[in-house]
């Protein structure tokens, strides 16, 4: 098979894996069933998604170290069985929150470490010359599984099936889908050759541009992992219609993955450093106007959109900035150690958002501190750019 089809085939199966990885994002559409069916609380079904969140974030420092040096496809493969037997183990749980909480929450947290960085760094690989877009592709795919799977669940359900058998239902397909695509993941043959990563993390840790990405990135998640897993009772909370708070989900996935791919073109034209300053200032915005939005089904709508949007810049950004200052052969690795600020935003921001929910009983304080924590992070981010340009890694 020539060069160029075999980008092309390695490429669509990383959007695969990332769709199917990507359902983590229809987890409010499941809560939702989960609590009506089993009576579970809001804040159990909230820890089922945060924890998935930080294992996946805890684990991709180990995985993403790993794919430089075995290659993507056993990593890749794994993840597809990892992440079938997390939806076929929870879907025996029934009342069981314990069986629930492992199934859904760490075993899903590590099948998405083990695909996630195999289909972003692969991708990269693959297109040297086009990394913020490709990047912004692949990481589309994973924004854009719910845009997929969430009318799919809201229609099963619509037709009387019980949550438990869809989620059986998820565990088959994903085994299918996502090992068979992991076996079509491989390394370009220029890169075949040096899966082994050339920085060690003690020289990563005391490099403070790496540490400048890591409060950025740090800020600039935190609104959007505050948002996705309310975002259905948000929604009912400003005094919406159910239609329009599910329909938010949906609105939410097109806005973060459509997001991801044009966040990449804009690092292509803009460059690193200008365009993760961009998106900075997009993602404050965004939570002012989402925090404002409760007046109106459209606005709320509109504002989710935006906020996805904004969202999914994150993924596009971050990763092409990390393989032009260390080296696509790095990516992996260092880019598993920039997402542990990914895991760390997740946990505090959902602290923070439920102490002021406690005390006000409404989210639009907690919108206001992650808008506020965002802007922070903007200005620090401005404040330290540096005077000369970041030399780019030799490959």
């Amino acid at each position: 098979m020539s060069h160029a089809w075999r980008r092309w085939i390695v490429l669509a199966a990383a959007l695969i894996v990332q769709g199917c990885l990507g359902t983590l994002y229809s987890w409010s559409v499941l809560a939702t069933q989960l609590q009506g069916a089993y009576g579970f609380s809001a804040r159990q079904t909230s820890i089922v998604f945060g924890i998935a969140v930080f294992t996946f974030t805890i684990a991709v420092m180990f995985t993403g170290r790993l794919q430089d040096r075995i290659g993507p496809r056993l990593l890749a493969t794994l993840s597809g069985i990892f992440l079938g037997a997390a939806y076929l183990i929870a879907s025996a749980a029934y009342g069981s929150y314990a069986v629930l909480f492992v199934a859904a929450g760490p075993v899903q947290g590590l099948a998405i470490a083990c695909g996630y960085v195999c289909a972003i760094a692969t991708s990269v690989k693959w297109f040297p010359r086009h990394k913020g877009l490709v990047a912004g592709l692949a990481a589309a795919g994973y924004g854009g599984g719910a845009i997929v799977t969430t009318p799919l669940l809201k229609a099963l359900f619509a037709h009387g099936w019980q949550v438990m058998p869809v989620m059986r239902l998820m565990g088959v397909v994903f085994i299918v889908l996502v090992t068979g695509c992991g076996l079509l993941m491989v390394a370009p043959p220029a890169a075949a050759g040096r899966h082994h990563a050339t920085v060690r993390y003690r020289a990563v840790l005391r490099d403070a541009f790496f540490w400048r990405l890591v409060v950025a990135f740090f800020c600039a998640t935190m609104g959007g992992l505050l948002i996705i897993p309310n975002l259905e009772r948000i929604g009912l909370s400003f005094g919406l219609s159910e239609t329009v708070a599910a329909g938010s989900v949906v609105a939410l996935a097109i806005g973060n993955s459509s997001g991801r791919v044009l966040w990449g073109f804009v690092y292509d034209r803009l460059g690193g450093q200008r365009s993760i300053a961009l998106s900075l200032g997009a993602i404050a915005s965004s939570l002012f106007l989402f925090r404002d939005s409760g007046g109106s089904g459209v606005l709320f709508l509109c504002a989710a959109a935006f906020a996805g949007f904004c969202y999914g810049g994150c993924f596009a950004l971050y990763a092409p900035r990390i393989a032009e200052v260390y080296g696509t052969q790095n990516l992996g690795a260092v880019y598993g150690l920039l997402l542990l600020s990914h895991g760390a935003s997740g946990p505090v921001g959902a602290h923070i958002n439920g102490l002021l929910l406690e005390a006000t009983g409404s989210f639009r304080p907690g919108l206001l501190a992650a808008a506020t924590v965002v802007t922070a992070g903007f200005v620090f981010y401005m404040a330290t750019m540096p005077r000369r340009a970041v030399k780019p890694a030799a490959e």
